[in-house]
């Protein structure tokens, strides 16, 4: 079964129901009112703007920036994802990036889950549509590993194996899992974001148009991505879970001799990473988690166990560790 999902893919409801699509040639106003009216809260109100300005963006990525704010009043901190502003010379693509974020947007807020990052809401902030979210001190999963924290690897492990397998029950493809798409609550607690590059079933009442493309992150794709067989799939976020996970439970990046660029043809010959020690507390666990890492890895998509399966197994894995 081929369990590959994209934006034009549609789940025909009985009824007919007159559907609104999300293009890019829609305005902010646009898209913020379609968002608004399928569940996504509008905290635009609650945001003190003028501290925004004053302020410098704290990270920045490939569609904008993110900034550290709080609510008007107070409370605790929250991340401020601003995607770019709706003028220049390149109009159309900035509108591309817009309908992006509002996928984005749009995905995150069906996932209530507690190893992924909650969504507070969107926000218009002049013309640029912002993301709302708890702000996240610790950083990234990737962040923390090289700090070389004492951290219990099998556990965050799991708890991301818990996240995945949760979407994929949404039929929700992630499509861009690494340690960097992972914020950490606490040293204990990872919080998968980042649904950028999400497939999800189209809501009979809300579309979008096709996206041309799709980046990811080479050192964590699997071969058939990068052979141009597949786009983004289920058994494509095990391969990638499962390069996260040897990343978390070694502490070096898959392929750590090699660029990044350097790592697509040995990927695509069927090369796996070198094994590596695992730093685990019940070193008799090294050979079975091996050996799912490697299922994770397998050339054939659906030779990947799923979701359920990797949660199921770093279950039983955890409970003989404790």
């Amino acid at each position: 079964m081929n369990s590959s999902l994209s934006e034009g893919d549609d789940i025909t409801p009985a009824i007919s129901v007159a559907a609104t699509t999300i293009t890019s040639t829609m305005d902010i106003d646009e898209v913020m009112q379609h968002l608004v009216g399928h569940g996504c809260k509008d905290v635009t109100n609650e945001l003190d703007i003028s501290q925004l300005s004053s302020n410098q963006p704290v990270a920045w990525g490939g569609f904008g920036a993110v900034f550290h704010s709080q609510f008007l009043g107070g409370g605790p901190a929250i991340a401020i994802k601003y995607f770019l502003k709706l003028d220049g010379p390149d109009a159309t693509n900035v509108r591309k990036i817009l309908k992006r974020a509002a996928r984005e947007v749009y995905a995150w807020s069906k996932c209530d889950h507690p190893n992924i990052l909650p969504l507070y809401g969107i926000a218009r902030i002049g013309e640029r549509l912002a993301l709302v979210s708890p702000w996240m001190k610790h950083g990234s999963l990737s962040g923390l590993l090289r700090a070389d924290a004492a951290l219990d690897r099998l556990h965050l492990c799991l708890q991301v194996a818990s996240a995945l397998e949760y979407i994929h029950s949404r039929e929700i493809v992630h499509g861009d899992i690494k340690p960097e798409n992972i914020l950490m609550y606490d040293y204990n607690t990872p919080l998968l974001t980042d649904f950028g590059n999400a497939k999800f079933p189209c809501d009979p009442t809300l579309r979008f148009t096709a996206t041309s493309s799709s980046s990811s992150t080479l050192r964590y794709t699997a071969p058939e991505i990068l052979k141009g067989d597949s786009i983004h799939t289920k058994e494509a976020d095990v391969y990638a879970y499962g390069m996260t996970a040897f990343e978390v439970l070694t502490g070096e990046v898959p392929f750590a001799d090699k660029s990044s660029l350097a790592t697509v043809f040995p990927v695509v010959m069927g090369k796996t990473p070198d094994r590596k020690k695992l730093l685990l507390d019940n070193s008799a666990l090294s050979d079975r988690l091996w050996g799912l890492l490697m299922r994770c890895w397998a050339y054939e998509p659906e030779v990947r166990p799923s979701a359920a399966e990797l949660n199921r197994e770093l279950t039983l894995f955890s409970q003989g560790a404790s």
